[in-house]
């Protein structure tokens, strides 16, 4: 089930994401909140580590795909199982973490 303000549904119908990582702190209200029990927001696998709150996520298409920390200059992105292959590039996640984080190198962990 998805929720929207009456006034936004009209430029909603028939849109779609645009696949780009968004990074979140750990204690997001779209993880934590009611998204945490919808399969399609986080997969039942990662529930309990995504409810927890402790790590930071990368979602795409809204969905959880991966965790992020950042050490030094340095970024280092895991992907959870599945997340691989509806994984952005390499160049899409890198200019993702440069307009928010500024000079930071993109390490892929997984």
């Amino acid at each position: 089930m998805a929720l929207a303000r009456t006034e936004d549904m009209e430029s909603l119908v028939g849109s779609s994401g645009s696949g780009e990582p968004v990074f979140a702190g750990g204690q997001d209200p779209w993880i934590l909140g009611a998204g945490t029990a919808d399969e399609w927001v986080v997969p039942r696998g990662i529930r309990q580590m995504a409810s927890a709150g402790k790590k930071n996520v990368v979602l795409i298409g809204g969905r959880l795909a991966g965790t992020w920390t950042i050490t030094g200059s340095e970024m280092r992105v895991t992907w959870l199982d599945g997340a691989g292959p509806d994984a952005p590039n390499g160049l899409s996640l890198q200019k993702a973490a440069t307009a928010i984080f500024g000079d930071i190198a993109v390490v892929r962990v997984s």
